[in-house]
């Protein structure tokens, strides 16, 4: 089903205007393959390409996209992924000097890109992963980071368009989730010494939900673990599905107030779950267990999630049946 929205989509944007300009150079990739992704509604981690090519003998691309709405694009070459927040009618003008530096950007769309990486809303965020400061209390800490959050939001609206309400909420909900995975992180340092130390979470409106890091802080502070890093480790490993249930439970309850942020956050740990490995069985296998899945059933019965749920039920050769489609 996925296949075929994708094909979908490839061919509306095919046939759609171009309203979005994208001109690119990556130095050290020539003739290689780039794609361009975005991230459907429905979807929890994979992005579907709408557009590709190849890369000339210097690096050089240049190609048109459509954009309905502001969102994130990311452009692929060869592996190496780099991101920009766009809206239709804006031109993109992008060098990437090496993997190690963030792209440099021109043009009408610089000081908003500029903004996203040097506050490290996107790209790599090295205060998560290590402290700014070490042996300091979890409040000392945490004014440090409250004043680094001020001054990234105080930059954003001299320096940005905030009559855009999709960057004004995508930018409130990052660098609220930024700070509590920030601060997370420096407990997490502290070992023994901070065993009972948390972070306050903050809970935002729905609409927060299109920021991946705010999405992140609510995985970290109900599971105690960023799903991301499952992912890129292959699996998560525990013994049972014990912890799954009590985070599910708890999200569950404390999430009433969001309901569109609860679907998604609750699909996305069933969706997780479905991937994590249990101890070793009778026969030596790695026993996998349900997970979740029949309580996500149960409590979203008509979620747009089941198809990534589904996919990902086959993809792991669990054995137990999918999710019914809905019917209308």
């Amino acid at each position: 089903m996925r296949f075929l929205c994708t094909l979908l989509l490839g061919a509306m944007q095919c046939f759609a205007q171009p309203n979005v300009h994208i001109r690119g150079h990556f130095e050290g990739f020539p003739s290689s393959n780039y794609h361009i992704l975005i991230r459907l509604p429905a979807s929890f981690y994979t992005s579907t390409t709408i557009a590709q090519g190849r890369t000339d003998t210097h690096g050089n691309f240049e190609t048109d996209i459509r954009l309905e709405t502001t969102q994130k694009v990311s452009i692929d070459c060869l592996g190496y992924r780099v991101d920009f927040i766009l809206s239709p009618n804006d031109t993109l003008i992008f060098c990437n000097p090496s993997r190690t530096q963030s792209p440099q950007v021109q043009g009408r769309t610089a000081a908003l890109q500029h903004f996203l990486y040097e506050s490290m809303l996107l790209g790599r965020d090295s205060l998560r992963e290590k402290p700014l400061v070490r042996h300091m209390s979890l409040d000392n800490y945490s004014t440090i980071i409250n004043d680094l959050a001020d001054q990234y939001w105080e930059r954003f609206q001299r320096n940005c368009d905030t009559t855009n309400a999709f960057l004004t909420t995508y930018v409130t909900a990052s660098l609220e989730g930024q700070k509590f995975l920030r601060k997370q992180t420096h407990v997490q340092s502290q070992g023994e010494t901070s065993r009972n130390e948390s972070p306050r979470f903050k809970l935002l409106s729905d609409d927060a939900r299109i920021s991946d890091l705010y999405l992140s802080s609510i995985h970290q502070h109900f599971l105690g673990a960023s799903l991301d890093m499952g992912l890129m480790r292959g699996a998560f490993f525990v013994t049972d599905s014990a912890h799954w249930e009590k985070t599910y439970d708890a999200m569950l309850e404390a999430l009433k107030s969001v309901p569109k942020t609860r679907e998604l956050t609750l699909g996305q740990l069933t969706h997780r779950s479905l991937f994590t490995r249990g101890g070793i069985g009778p026969n030596g296998r790695i026993k996998k267990f349900k997970g979740l899945f029949e309580r996500f059933q149960h409590d979203f019965p008509n979620s747009p999630y089941f198809e990534a749920i589904n996919e990902a039920i086959l993809s792991t050769e669990i054995h137990f049946k999918p999710a019914d489609k809905p019917k209308n």
